[in-house]
């Protein structure tokens, strides 16, 4: 089965990412401290991700970087998410520190962007018997294709 990821980001001198499902599952969340852009890299590879999230706006360079490494999709809030809202959202979800809570925030605001659209993918391609083909067509419409010709 083809698995499509989020992962939220937070670079500098402490990096951490937080993988997470497009249905919301968060997978992993992790920091190192004085990290080089190669462990955001190193460990984004292993999930290949099709959304880079980031808590800023204007994104970040190691953002756009990454978004370019994995031919990913970039998404960033309409305005950075304030320390308080990111607090909120990532109460109890296993974020660390404060760099691993910014990359949860990311990625849980990317994930609740795609939810209304995700849901009613689902629920047509339940109507069509064809919810087997979630991933690979939701793939592709998140990345600007028509449902109707991924169908």
């Amino acid at each position: 089965m083809l698995n499509s990821y989020i992962a939220g980001i937070d670079s500098g001198s402490t990096c951490a990412y937080a993988i997470m499902t497009l249905d919301g599952e968060i997978i992993k969340v992790d920091s190192r401290k004085d990290a080089t852009s190669d462990f955001l890299f190193e460990s984004l590879a292993k999930y290949s991700p099709i959304f880079i999230a980031c808590d800023t706006n204007p994104p970040s360079q190691a953002a756009r970087k990454l978004k370019r490494s994995f031919s990913a999709r970039l998404f960033f809030p309409a305005k950075s998410i304030p320390i308080i809202e990111k607090e909120l959202m990532c109460r109890g979800l296993g974020a660390e520190n404060a760099h691993e809570r910014d990359a949860l925030a990311s990625a849980i605001k990317c994930q609740h962007s795609l939810s209304s659209k995700l849901r009613q993918l689902r629920r047509r391609l339940s109507e069509a018997g064809a919810s087997d083909s979630y991933e690979i067509i939701a793939r592709g419409m998140l990345f600007g294709k028509s449902v109707h010709d991924l169908l």
